[in-house]
């Protein structure tokens, strides 16, 4: 089973959704697909939603996967993506936030969801601190 994703796009950000068994690869291509959507509708926030992914996210991907959506911001999207909010189950939570700050110190302001109203709250406010 891969992953499957559907894009929507809403009022002031692009909702990616995942659905199917975790892998690096999927992750991957989520992230593709989000910058490519980034670019496509030229909206610079995004919500991936990964509440529909199943199985459990390697330790070393909670870090990894962070570093792949930087260097891909990087180089295919620079300065883009304003902010990004990935929603997902409590299992999938780095407690620590590793993952969040090291993407928002390579230039994505991130944050971990595990509630969708919360997500979208914080993607779509003024202040992206709240």
């Amino acid at each position: 089973m891969g992953i499957d994703l559907s894009i929507d796009v809403n009022d002031g950000y692009i909702c990616i959704r995942s659905s199917g068994r975790y892998s690096r690869g999927a992750y991957a291509q989520t992230i593709r697909t989000a910058v490519d959507a980034v670019l496509l509708y030229q909206l610079s926030r995004v919500l991936i939603d990964a509440t529909q992914v199943l199985g459990s996210v390697a330790q070393p991907d909670l870090i990894n996967g962070p570093s792949y959506l930087v260097q891909e911001a990087r180089v295919r999207a620079p300065g883009r993506i304003e902010r990004l909010a990935f929603l997902c189950d409590e299992s999938q939570v780095d407690r620590e936030h590793r993952g969040e700050a090291m993407a928002t110190e390579g230039g994505v302001l991130t944050r971990v969801f595990t509630d969708r109203d919360d997500a979208v709250e914080w993607l779509t406010s003024a202040d992206g601190d709240s």
